[in-house]
């Protein structure tokens, strides 16, 4: 991966560019208090690197989740401060076989709990807007890159098994994930 990380931050009004320079939304007003009266940091620009497609994107200065859907940056919710350093770090590109070179996006680290004991796992979202959204997912320091397949594509045979693509595929463990941590942007 090639670092090409830029700096970031929450503050609205935004202008779309092409894929070779991300969209930049410009600072409003700079204030130090925000309108429940918390302290604030000052506006930076915030890049956005898939503007047509990203809905939820996290601010890495004030820890924010924050809505772009509607053109313009609504806050969501206060995600509290950072948690986890990514192994690789937004805006990195990197080069996989038969894929154009795709840019990390976002960050998810998730975790799941049996009998009591956290396994935790994560997920970078990559893109390129050629081929669209994938998933460089990590895990117990093994790595897997994933493609979504559309849901038509798979036969349900019972609770516990499916098919896809004529391969037989059987679930092995049923639990409810968690997200812990977010960072970037999301659709």
């Amino acid at each position: 991966f090639e670092d090409r990380s830029a700096e970031l931050t929450c503050d609205v009004l935004a202008r779309h560019r092409a894929f070779s320079e991300p969209t930049r939304i410009e600072a409003g007003r700079n204030t130090d208090r925000d309108r429940f009266g918390r302290r604030h940091h000052r506006a930076r620009p915030l890049d956005l690197r898939a503007p047509d497609k990203t809905e939820r994107v996290t601010c890495p200065n004030c820890g924010s989740l924050l809505d772009v859907s509607r053109g313009k940056l609504e806050f969501l919710k206060a995600l509290g401060p950072k948690k986890v350093q990514p192994l690789i770090p937004l805006g990195a590109i990197g080069n996989f076989p038969n894929q154009p070179p795709l840019t990390v996006i976002g960050f998810v680290q998730r975790s799941v709990q049996f009998e009591g004991v956290h396994y935790y796992w994560e997920e970078f979202l990559l893109y390129h807007p050629e081929v669209g959204f994938r998933w460089l997912v990590r895990s117990d320091d093994n790595w897997n890159f994933v493609e979504t397949i559309p849901p038509g594509a798979v036969t349900t045979i019972s609770e516990r098994a499916a098919v896809f693509d004529g391969r037989r595929f059987k679930l092995y463990q049923n639990a409810v994930a968690r997200v812990e941590y977010v960072l970037g942007e999301f659709n």
